[in-house]
C-alpha cells in the first residue's frame, strides 16, 4: 500500500485508466443507491435517473466521465493514499455536473472510485 508521504499518480491514457479504474459494484448498489446507507445521495442520483435497477448505467457514466474528465489532485488521505477528483455531467436525461473522488492507492496507478456528490 501507499504509505504515508508516497504520492502515486494515475498511470496510461485517460481511455486506459478509464477501463481499468476499479469501480466497486456495492459502492454504486449498497452506497450511493441505497436509501439507508448513503446519506441522501441517493435522492441526488434519482433525481437525475439512476436507480437500483439501472445501476449499470451509473457505472458506464462514471467510465465515460472518468475518460472524458480531467483529474485535479486533491492531495492525500490519512493513510497517504493520493486523491483525485473529476468534475462530470452525471444523468439519464436530465445532467447534473458531479464531483467524483477517486483513489489511487499504490504504484501501479490504477483509479479506485471512492464517492460522488
Amino acid at each position: 500500500m501507499g504509505g504515508r508521504g508516497q504520492n502515486f499518480y494515475p498511470k496510461g491514457s485517460k481511455a486506459y485508466r478509464a477501463k481499468v479504474a476499479k469501480i466497486a459494484n456495492a459502492k454504486i448498489k449498497d452506497y450511493l443507491l441505497h436509501p439507508e446507507k448513503s446519506n441522501g445521495k441517493y435522492r441526488i442520483f434519482n433525481a437525475i435517473g439512476y436507480n437500483y435497477q439501472n445501476w449499470r448505467k451509473l457505472e458506464r457514466d462514471l467510465r465515460k466521465g472518468l475518460r472524458e474528465g480531467r483529474l485535479q489532485a486533491k492531495g492525500n488521505a490519512q493513510d497517504g493514499t493520493s486523491l483525485f477528483s473529476v468534475t462530470m455531467d452525471l444523468g439519464i436525461g436530465v445532467k447534473r455536473s458531479t464531483v467524483t473522488i477517486w483513489a489511487v492507492k499504490d504504484k501501479r496507478g490504477r483509479l479506485h472510485f471512492v464517492t460522488a456528490y
